[in-house]
């Protein structure tokens, strides 16, 4: 099944409908909401990435006073969004200048990526691409 674009008549926003997977992104190390919210930021300012890129909002227990997210959600689908993906991460763990290590998780497999091991550019760009190639055949 091929992906469409139409436009959802309740929301006026479009829609893209076919094969679609989620990556769920969790961030850890120094200064997480910070570094959360600047890969929030950096991810959709990706043309490639806009309107799939989402905050996941941690289960709060009743006493909780309101915990902050560590994690992102990023829904795959064709038309290289993956590719995308790749290329905004490598270049986010590049310019961090903190301990900072992302892991990416699908429905059956995961990877961790850390910041001081982005300086191998191609290395890195090269495991994410086969882990996003990989989950996105799941």
């Amino acid at each position: 099944m091929r992906n469409t674009l139409r436009m959802d008549s309740a929301t006026d926003r479009r829609v893209l409908e076919g094969p679609q997977m989620e990556v769920q992104l969790t961030v850890s190390g120094a200064d997480t909401v910070d570094q959360v919210a600047s890969l929030f930021s950096w991810l959709t300012d990706e043309p490639g990435l806009r309107g799939r890129v989402r905050i996941v909002e941690p289960v709060r227990a009743e006493d909780d006073l309101g915990a902050l997210s560590d994690t992102l959600m990023v829904l795959l689908g064709s038309g290289g969004v993956g590719a995308a993906l790749a290329s905004a991460l490598r270049a986010w763990l590049q310019r961090r200048s903190v301990d900072v290590t992302i892991t990416l998780k699908s429905k059956e497999k995961s990877i961790q990526v850390r910041a001081d091991r982005a300086k191998d550019a191609e290395s890195t760009l090269r495991q994410l691409r086969q882990f996003l190639d990989e989950a996105d055949g799941e």
